[in-house]
């Protein structure tokens, strides 16, 4: 199967699920305001974080596994270590509760108290299932598990919110549930896989793991760099400003970054395993980074650039009055999207990890790290400006990015003059397409901006009609459409060709 049938299948998911998710956001915003969902934002950062150094890096090891057997063995055991690292950082945490009261509220205390015992390893074992699906090529599950999750989280917060709590805590419910959908839908995956035949697994997990400790020497720590780029600014940010300050900034990113998310999930997860067949196939994974960058560029830039562009007008009436200032931020955070939405589908983390070169990881991830939080502490101390402090950070992070992507770019023979102006060129496309709604910002009227929506979509699409797929693959893409509006007979099969030029 190609990498475009299975990017295609897995970004069919992510798209559903990035929707559903889109649709929750108004509702979760008009339900729970900027201080709650500024607590639950700080208590699942530190959350992921735990998250990182309690499965040691090893779920990486899973889709690089020589073996199914060995991938199986990897994956219970990369579990089990997780529910154990839990139970030891609840316990640290208990002990130390004095201690936090200094720096955070009780109320981000309790939430860690509820999330580390039950949310963490749920969220390990399924990151665990999901690498080991992944190598068995069952992508079709993901599109499942992606749909289902937000149903499950959507379910679940409004019936805790109606029923039990008004608060942060509905929101932690949803997480719990929707880590579990998961891991039930990645469990019925593998159902005929070795991974149930644990009889036969016991004696070789810890041997397994051991195997795999290249990824904890090297992956450990740059995961934990790389983790705490992004999960340590609610972190900190709340040390000095107001929860309901952490709270905007926390929705600001998560709508700025959707496009991030969507382009970032559906080909990195077909990316890693995928280029690492090519390369113990050729030796050589340039045409397959080249062609995801494309990819990303088409998909992720446009999507970025028209969300700031909307926000300041569309936001207020989605999401309230009490959300005022979201809108800036998204602004603010720009920059270091338009560089992240094309670099994390092809992250050092994946590159570097296939071409056995572990060290480089860790290299990448400090100097990202002191991009990211160096402008972000040092201006939130000196300054105490949150506008500043935000636009340091979102500067600093689009510098480190496009570093490490100039570094996989030279580790993969692509040239860096062609991949800039491939960014440069698909950046200027999408600007030229919301200037229809720049220019109805000034002349003002609902009509004229609901109008300029439309538009600026409708320029865009047209404009990757004609210019990114060529006059086959756009009979591809009829042909595909036909069949799904009236399945009768199966047309000869067209040879399947790569999306992009």
């Amino acid at each position: 199967m190609s990498f475009l049938t299975d990017s295609s299948r897995v970004l069919t998911g992510i798209t559903i699920q990035r929707v559903l998710s889109c649709l929750m956001i108004p509702i979760i915003a008009r339900l729970i305001g900027p201080k709650d969902y500024g607590i639950y934002s700080v208590a699942m950062s530190f959350c992921m974080l735990i998250v990182i150094i309690g499965s040691f890096a090893l779920e990486a090891s899973i889709a690089v596994s020589d073996t199914q057997q060995t991938a199986a063995e990897r994956t219970i055991g990369t579990s089990l270590l997780g529910i154990v690292s839990s139970l030891v950082c609840w316990i640290i945490l208990c002990s130390i509760r004095p201690y936090l009261k200094s720096f955070y509220s009780m109320d981000i205390i309790n939430a860690l108290v509820l999330m580390i015992p039950i949310y963490v390893p749920l969220t390990i074992i399924s990151m665990s299932f999901q690498n080991y699906i992944g190598y068995l090529g069952q992508f079709q599950f993901f599109v499942v598990a992606d749909i289902t999750a937000p149903i499950a989280n959507f379910g679940t917060l409004l019936f805790a919110y109606i029923l039990f709590w008004q608060d942060y805590r509905s929101l932690i419910a949803a997480g719990i549930t929707a880590a579990l959908a998961r891991i039930i839908i990645f469990s019925y995956a593998a159902r005929h896989s070795r991974l149930l035949n644990v009889n036969n697994l016991n004696i070789h997990i810890l041997r397994s793991l051991w195997q795999a400790r290249n990824f904890v020497k090297f992956n450990f720590p740059s995961n934990i760099l790389n983790t705490a780029t992004i999960q340590l600014p609610p972190v900190l940010l709340s040390t000095v400003f107001s929860e309901s300050v952490i709270g905007l900034f926390s929705m600001a990113r998560d709508i700025i970054t959707i496009p991030t998310s969507l382009s970032g999930k559906a080909l990195g997860q077909v990316f890693y395993p995928r280029a690492a067949l090519s390369y113990r196939e050729i030796g050589n994974i340039q045409k397959i980074t080249w062609q995801t960058f494309v990819y990303s560029c088409q998909i992720a830039l446009f999507p970025a650039i028209f969300t700031a562009a909307v926000s300041s007008f569309v936001l207020p009436v989605l999401l309230g009055h009490k959300w005022d200032g979201v809108a800036t931020f998204i602004v603010l955070l720009l920059p270091f999207v338009l560089i992240n939405a094309v670099q994390t589908q092809i992250g050092i983390g994946f590159v570097f990890s296939i071409l056995n070169q572990q060290y480089k990881i860790l290299i990448g991830n400090v100097l990202l790290f002191i991009c990211r939080i160096l402008p972000l502490v040092l201006f939130m101390l000196m300054l105490k400006s949150v506008h500043l402090t935000i636009l340091a950070y979102s500067i600093g992070s689009a510098a480190g990015y496009a570093i490490l992507l100039i570094w996989v770019f030279t580790s993969t023979s692509i040239t860096i003059s062609t991949a800039s102006y491939t960014w440069v060129k698909y950046c200027f496309i999408s600007g030229v397409c919301v200037l229809p709604i720049v220019a109805a910002k000034l002349k003002g009227g609902v009509f004229l901006l609901s109008f300029s929506l439309a538009v600026s979509v409708m320029l865009y699409g047209f404009i990757a009609w004609f210019t990114f797929i060529n006059s086959e693959q756009r009979l591809l893409v009829i042909s595909k459409i036909k069949e799904m509006i009236s399945p009768k007979k199966k047309n000869s099969k067209v040879l399947e060709k790569p999306f992009l030029r």
